[in-house]
């Protein structure tokens, strides 16, 4: 009897992972309803990233190469956290310096002081405040994301960065010298200065490493190749959810060895196993979050609306272009956090006015 799966037990599995995915976007939308409980979200991924960040900083430089409290058989001399790929590592750290980016921006003070007693008083201030805790917890993130070496993660957060810098501040009615400063300061002291400390000549050796001239040597290309010969067998409705490691074995040429158990391009993937239509919806699902997120910036209804929206264009941003060299959002960690993220732009939108002060 025919099925709409070809392995009904992944197929299953899948479903209730789907499922558990969509309850942790109700459960933001539903829990998530004042000013004060976005603040309490954003610090919690904040606080998240540093552990993952300090975790693996450590096990790398110390030397103890352990992963989840286990030792490690894989990705030896790279940061992973407790993480097993150093690619969903740098994914996670990614979305973790978008709320934390949030939180600086939430609290940057328009206002300016005129006279230089006042501003070496704010500086002073500043040199003790919350603020520089958050900026050292963003910088050790940043330390971390070098350390995993994962060259499509460092370059989808330098780029989400960007894109979500340019949204913030094309939205604004002035150009603001702080908020410039914020990200000046996120590329030039954290990439430049600290990264150099800590192996980012290593990770730039990795791109010299990729020839644009000969795909053919690099793994991922046959990957990609005959993952597209499976596609033409189930070009409508896909194999079923979660049967791509059983199915693709069929399909793997010489040229791949080893087992793979993920396409390592989130949209492929998605195709391969449900079809046009899944990647239809989670196209419009992704497009209106990033919609909304940049409407939140230009409504200018309070600092917080305009800090969610940056913190969820840039996980977005992030994730469009991570996903087209790995699977980010197969492992659940990931996909639960930037649907998280996503719910919160739509229940900051459907705050009212005093839940947002709040």
């Amino acid at each position: 009897s025919a099925t709409i799966s070809l392995d009904v037990d992944a197929t299953s599995l899948y479903l209730l992972r789907g499922l558990c995915i969509c309850t942790a976007f109700v459960l933001t939308l539903m829990l998530v309803n004042t000013a004060s409980r976005v603040v309490l979200f954003l610090q919690a991924l904040v606080l998240s990233g540093l552990f993952q960040a300090t975790y693996c900083s450590f096990m790398v430089l110390s030397g103890l190469e352990l992963g989840f409290f286990v030792e490690k058989y894989a990705s030896l001399g790279v940061a992973t956290g407790t993480f097993v790929n150093r690619n969903h590592l740098a994914g996670y750290l990614v979305m973790c310096l978008a709320a934390g980016v949030g939180l600086l921006i939430l609290q940057l003070k328009s206002e300016r002081s005129e006279s230089w007693r006042p501003r070496l008083h704010d500086f002073l201030a500043l040199m003790l405040s919350p603020k520089m805790r958050l900026r050292i917890y963003l910088a050790v993130m940043v330390i971390a994301l070098v350390l995993t070496r994962s060259r499509m993660g460092n370059i989808a957060f330098f780029v989400s960065l960007a894109l979500a810098g340019l949204v913030l501040v094309a939205s604004s009615k002035r150009v603001s010298l702080k908020l410039v400063s914020l990200f000046v300061s996120l590329l030039v002291v954290d990439v430049l200065i600290l990264s150099r400390w800590f192996g980012l000549d290593k990770l730039l050796k990795r791109f010299d490493r990729v020839d644009i001239g000969n795909l053919e040597s690099q793994g991922r290309y046959w990957l990609d190749y005959y993952s597209w010969a499976y596609h033409q067998d189930f070009r409508w409705v896909g194999s079923g959810g979660g049967s791509f490691y059983g199915i693709f074995p069929n399909y793997q040429g010489l040229q791949l060895q080893g087992y793979y158990e993920h396409v390592h391009n989130d949209y492929l993937e998605l195709l391969l196993e449900l079809g046009p239509f899944a990647l239809a919806l989670l196209a419009i699902f992704l497009a209106s979050s990033l919609v909304a997120s940049i409407r939140l910036q230009l409504s200018r209804r309070s600092r917080i609306a305009r800090a969610v929206g940056f913190t969820v264009a840039m996980a977005i941003f992030w994730a469009l272009i991570h996903s087209l060299a790995d699977f980010n959002l197969q492992v659940l960690a990931n996909a639960y956090t930037l649907v998280a993220l996503c719910a919160l732009v739509f229940a900051v939108q459907g705050m009212r006015g005093d839940q947002v002060r709040n």
